[in-house]
């Protein structure tokens, strides 16, 4: 990843920008050549927002001897509507609470007939209430078309999903069932269950929408074989409740999920995990792909944010880009700590980060995300597996962290991982690290291809910029960067495990050589604006020009945001 040139010039001066003599000529500089992201064809969703309105009607004045066409004359029961609604049909469930064991569909919609199970229109959100541990909507083979919105599920301290969609379950028995696919799952309330997940999709299900939903309170206890909604006794110990799982399995993949503007809090373990065929054992074909995370807010789980494992062409991402002027997107991520070990059930411990991506994770895309108030902004790789590749981290602002205890203040932790591009991010208020490259990698494999560019890099106290460990590393590039602390001194680079100065960093590595060292100078109260830079930034057109990029000014800015729009 090299260009042939540098561009120097366009950088606006200022008396806060202290130039370091370069000790050799300008070092190649870095690129944008790694492809990454998740790919859903436009229109894969666009039976979501077909859904007739009210055909059918659930009350619990009714009977399910009913027709189900009137409100006089409605079921009694969302079983009733599940078994009986078939193509173009809805069923609107009235307001009231309802005892269910399970839901599962009797018939598919189509393309442009979906069926509905919705809460009716200017009512109370309909309650739906687990009486068992069995999944409370269960979406398995020959189930497709299918939109659910605005019921409040309520898992009612039972085990099993909220919502399930098991793909191919019947292929063995019934080779013509067929995955389940076009499944919307959209503005619910999904509350209180103990399974692993709320949302649990896996078994070559595809093409599942997961809209503006609010996923919170699910908790998982294990004590031998009993599992419990809270912690019994000390045998009991904390297992995985997550909000979205996607899982692979050898028969194939999930494939083009998206989970776009919900609100995933205070669960017992991340907010959304995708899990490969088999870990441990290597990338697979199956493993699950096309998974695009968009606009979510993810605070307050037990473990992290987003966990990536071996999964394929993945996003995470905001929708509007922080290069273009006015508000930009709703993907926010933030309050991570570590867990207490002695309470976690063996191989759920978290560090308290808000994304991690590692196992055999491939082609993953973070991109116009916010992340703050946690213990790691973004970890990649781990060192006992090399197996991430081709990572895009861009556009991204990574703020306020914290440090203490098990809680190191790392921006961005790379163990291991192969073709990285970080590139027009901004790392402030980081008390520990904002970029560690390949210096937690006491493994057997090296990181190779990492560039990092065009960044803002602007640590708290004593923290370091960039902490690098070469023997771990090859093929790294970095340049037209913006570094800061508050002391003034550019001696915030650790290189093999020594403090160094920009300038020794730049003749010892060769990089960095037109990078800058200066106040980042933010307009007045940055976190609650967005961190806009003063017209007099060092950060301000001092990135190069790549065709097809928005940006104001002369040329784009350094960091996450384009100021002066």
């Amino acid at each position: 990843m090299v260009f042939t040139s540098i561009r120097t010039g366009a950088i606006a001066s200022t008396a806060l920008v202290l130039m370091l003599g370069i000790a050799q000529p300008a070092h190649a500089a870095p690129d944008r050549s790694v492809n990454a992201g998740a790919q859903i064809p436009s229109g894969t969703f666009a039976f979501a927002d077909r859904a007739a309105t009210c055909t059918h009607h659930v009350a619990l004045t009714g009977s399910d001897a009913n027709t189900g066409t009137t409100l006089a004359a409605a079921w009694r029961t969302p079983a009733k509507a599940a078994a009986t609604l078939i193509a173009g049909q809805t069923a609107c469930v009235h307001a009231g609470t309802y005892d269910v064991s399970s839901l599962a569909p009797g018939h598919s919609g189509t393309a442009t007939a979906p069926i509905g199970l919705v809460a009716a229109a200017g009512e109370a959100r309909p309650v739906l209430r687990a009486t068992t541990d069995a999944a409370l909507l269960e979406f398995g083979p020959r189930d497709s078309y299918w939109v659910v919105r605005g019921l409040d599920l309520n898992k009612n301290a039972h085990d099993g999903a909220t919502v399930q969609i098991l793909g191919n379950v019947a292929f063995a028995t019934d080779p013509g069932a067929g995955p389940a696919h076009h499944i919307a799952v959209r503005d619910n309330l999904m509350r209180d269950g103990k399974a692993g997940a709320a949302v649990l999709i896996r078994h070559v299900a595809t093409d599942v929408l997961v809209n503006g939903n609010e996923i919170f309170g699910h908790h998982r206890w294990v004590s031998g074989s009993t599992v419990a909604f809270s912690r019994i006794n000390a045998t009991y110990l904390r297992a995985d409740a997550n909000a979205v799982n996607l899982e692979g399995t050898a028969t194939g993949e999930v494939a083009r999920i998206e989970v776009r503007g919900n609100n995933l809090h205070d669960n017992g373990g991340d907010g959304l995990q995708c899990l490969g065929v088999n870990d441990d054992a290597g990338a697979n074909s199956h493993d699950p792909a096309d998974l695009d995370a968009v606009d979510n807010r993810v605070h307050h789980n037990t473990e992290d944010g987003l966990d990536i494992k071996s999964c394929q062409r993945v996003s995470i991402r905001g929708s509007r880009s922080p290069a273009l002027a006015g508000t930009t997107a709703e993907n926010k991520i933030f309050s991570y700590r570590p867990t207490d070990k002695s309470a976690d059930l063996p191989g759920n411990h978290s560090g308290g980060g808000a994304i991690v991506i590692h196992y055999f994770a491939r082609q993953v895309l973070v991109e116009n995300t916010r992340i703050w108030d946690s213990c790691r902004g973004l970890s990649i790789g781990r060192d006992d597996k090399n197996g991430v590749q081709d990572v895009v981290v861009r556009r991204n602002l990574i703020f306020g962290l914290v440090s203490g205890t098990n809680c190191p203040g790392i921006g961005l932790n790379l163990v291991l991982a192969q073709r990285v591009d970080i590139y027009h991010n901004t790392f402030t208020g980081v008390p520990g690290v904002a970029l560690r490259l390949a210096a937690d990698n006491g493994g057997a494999w090296s990181s190779n291809d990492i560039d990092v560019f065009e960044n803002i890099i602007e640590t708290t106290g004593t923290g370091i910029w960039m902490d690098l460990y070469r023997p771990r590393l090859a093929g790294f590039e970095a340049n037209r960067n913006l570094y800061w602390a508050p002391d003034g001194s550019t001696t915030h680079f650790h290189l093999d495990f020594n403090a160094v100065a920009l300038a020794d960093w730049r003749s010892t590595t060769g990089q960095d050589a037109a990078s800058r060292h200066g106040a980042p100078l933010w307009i007045d109260q940055p976190a609650a604006n967005d961190y806009y830079t003063l017209a007099t930034s060092p950060a301000r057109d001092a990135a190069l020009t790549t065709p097809g990029e928005n940006y104001c000014g002369i040329a784009p800015d350094l960091g996450f945001r384009e100021s002066g729009c």
